[in-house]
């Protein structure tokens, strides 16, 4: 909950080069009770898909390679079909609760989180499910505190190119 607004803050002041206040006060409240609910669905999912890829992997569903005891590429394998399946809806999810907020219907930008799934979310998830699953949750929040720094430097990032 408070890494996850630290991180939509920093990516605001630093997007806005510099205004302390990249959305107004009354704001943070409801930031947090976003990062917070959002923060229970990512719990869930990374518990679920991490149920799920070891009874693929248990079944023979999954090549061979793909072990609890091959930590790098089961953890892989937990990243890549959180990423693919959970990814886009937690991201869909998290814009309409802003938007249920602020009162809007606005769904722009949208790409720019969903390529940060393969370029940013997979590689460092995979770490993620290197670690025991007490550490995951918060090396996931102050994963998405660099996430909102990276995005706060490249505001207007759109794959694969910078606009001027």
């Amino acid at each position: 909950m408070i890494l996850g607004t630290l991180g939509e803050w920093l990516g605001g002041v630093i997007g806005s080069k510099g205004n302390w206040r990249p959305f107004p006060l009354w704001m943070f409240f409801p930031k947090f009770l976003i990062w917070a609910i959002l923060g229970i669905f990512i719990k869930w999912g990374f518990s679920s898909f991490t149920s799920l890829v070891g009874i693929q992997a248990s079944n023979n569903l999954l090549p061979s390679i793909i072990n609890p005891n091959n930590r790098i590429f089961f953890a892989f394998a937990i990243s890549f079909q959180t990423n693919l399946f959970f990814g886009p809806t937690l991201m869909y999810l998290h814009r309409l609760l802003d938007n249920i907020v602020l009162w809007r219907w606005e769904f722009g930008g949208m790409h720019v989180a969903i390529y940060s799934l393969a370029w940013f979310w997979l590689p460092a998830h995979t770490i993620t499910f290197m670690l025991p699953d007490t550490f995951r949750i918060i090396f996931a929040a102050f994963l998405g505190v660099c996430l909102g720094i990276i995005l706060g430097f490249k505001k207007d990032l759109r794959f694969g190119q910078q606009t001027q």
